[in-house]
């Protein structure tokens, strides 16, 4: 019902804007409102874009700053930062292209990285679509920002910047660049080439810093695994935001480092957390017991087997019984291999309590949000304890999605396909090895399919140009071809493990 209601609201929103983009009114009523800002606004079925060229010669001003050495010298190292995501992006498509389980690649230790395909509603939760447009949105600008700028620096004018968006909801921003930049150097126009990608990989390490830097003032390490969220109505009076878990089954939580908490739950959530011991009952309660749960599943037993198999109640056994691990007067039982049960020692305001779960635990990653950090103590003392939960909530759904939308922009524009920046970037990178190679280093090689009247002698000239050619389109084709094998596993992937 959710889905089909944001249906309609996302298709009564793109005709609502369809007309009003199409009404004559209308951009009459926005020229009288920003007279020196020249917007263009158009519209296809699919598409909206508005556009402005109002702004192409402030790039130009930054040409004249006495700086203007030293920012090329760093646009240099965003040169190197962009090989750097192209090979990390190929690495990735390799290893969710290759990959053989059906269980997500972050659940699983020392898995190689993958993709893992954001679908709202099953990865993807759907009060974080909204705030991800956004801020996919925020990170093109600051990507196309850097084109603008690197390009500015070599006196180049962009042609037109806008926004485009693509239904139903997808944001797209951009800056048009001439197709022939000059008699640029290959250098230069690498410079302009990475500049995008270095600007979203500043943001991200700006991110980084900010999060580490607040993560110190606003929390401490917790003794265990926090509860952050409990979502669950049956399951919230006994998990309850705020308590903290110090052990989960037979692994004890509370003096282990962060990453093996964060191993030791995500162990949990897929039932791979066996019992080192069994428990100890007394053989007339084995005896008296009955098989009847053992073939039909009750919700007040589960089926445990020592040799034979019989009905127990598992809060019970598990409260009550001692472990098997010393002398046992009674019989040793372990739950039947088809039952998933879970213990968690839960610790709150009413002391500590052991939890016991019967699986399977596919949702508990949702319902249940643990953390190993806690708030800081002096939130505490101030009981602002509901404001800071709050805050933090928001701080940590805007803090993961601009992560999320600046490392995909800058991964995936580095995919060596046109018209994505990596297919530019390669492009310029084997220019430059054959043209070394031929001992031909001139910066005359013009792209073929980019270059203007009076460059295409000089481009047919060079006698490694065709030979170039070949190899970009060689490259462009496995890259495709990698990138749409990879997509379509994890896509399987994700979905056969939701299923």
């Amino acid at each position: 019902m959710q889905l089909v209601a944001g249906a309609a609201l996302v298709g009564g929103a793109w005709g609502a804007a369809q007309a009003l983009v199409r009404w004559p009114r209308a951009a009459a009523w926005a020229a009288d409102a920003m007279p020196d800002a020249a917007w263009v606004a158009s519209a296809t079925p699919l598409t909206i874009a508005v556009e402005t060229a109002s702004w192409n010669a402030a790039p130009l001003q930054l040409y004249a700053l006495s700086a203007r050495g030293t920012l090329r010298a760093v646009y240099d190292l965003g040169i190197a930062v962009a090989g750097l995501a192209c090979v990390a992006l190929l690495v990735i498509l390799g290893a969710s292209a290759a990959q053989h389980d059906t269980a997500p690649a972050l659940a699983k230790r020392d898995a190689p990285p993958s993709l893992v395909p954001l679908i709202p509603g099953v990865t993807l939760p759907l009060a974080y679509v909204a705030p991800l447009l956004l801020a996919i949105l925020a990170g093109q600008v600051v990507h196309e920002a850097g084109h603008a700028i690197a390009a500015g620096l070599h006196r180049v004018k962009p042609l037109a910047m806008g926004v485009l968006v693509v239904f139903p909801c997808v944001p797209i921003a951009y800056v048009a660049l001439p197709a022939a930049q000059g008699r640029l150097t290959r250098r230069e126009q690498l410079r302009i080439v990475s500049a995008g990608v270095w600007h979203n990989a500043g943001v991200l390490l700006v991110l980084s810093l900010l999060s580490a830097g607040a993560a110190r003032v606003f929390w401490a390490d917790a003794p265990g695994l926090a509860i952050r969220r409990s979502t669950d109505p049956a399951l919230a009076p006994w998990v309850p935001a705020g308590a903290t878990i110090s052990a989960l089954n037979d692994r004890a939580v509370a003096r282990a480092s962060r990453a093996e908490r964060l191993e030791a739950w995500e162990a949990f959530v897929r039932h791979d957390l066996p019992d080192a011991h069994g428990w100890c009952v007394g053989v007339r309660e084995w005896q008296n017991a009955t098989d009847a749960c053992c073939r039909t599943p009750t919700p007040a037993h589960a089926c445990f087997r020592a040799g034979d198999a019989r009905c127990l109640d598992p809060v019970r056994v598990f409260r009550t019984s001692a472990r098997c691990d010393a002398a046992c007067d009674g019989v040793c039982v372990r739950p039947a291999p088809h039952e998933v049960l879970g213990r968690l020692t839960v610790e709150h305001a009413r002391g500590t309590e052991l939890v016991v779960l019967r699986g399977p635990f596919d949702t508990l990653r949702r319902s249940v949000v643990v953390s190993v950090d806690r708030l800081a103590a002096w939130i505490e003392a101030l009981r602002l304890t509901r404001i800071a939960e709050w805050a933090a909530r928001a701080c940590e759904v805007l803090l993961s999605v601009l992560l999320l939308s600046n490392t995909t922009l800058c991964l995936f524009n580095m995919l060596p396909v046109a018209p994505l920046d990596g297919g530019a970037y390669v492009r310029l990178l084997v220019a430059e090895a054959f043209a070394r190679h031929y001992g031909d280093v001139s910066d005359a090689y013009v792209p073929m399919d980019d270059a203007p009247e009076h460059d295409v002698e000089d481009a047919e000239c060079a006698p490694w140009a065709p030979r170039a050619e070949r190899v970009v389109r060689g490259v462009q084709a496995l890259a495709l071809l990698l990138a749409l094998a990879a997509v379509a596993r994890s896509t399987w992937t994700a979905v056969r493990h939701v299923l």
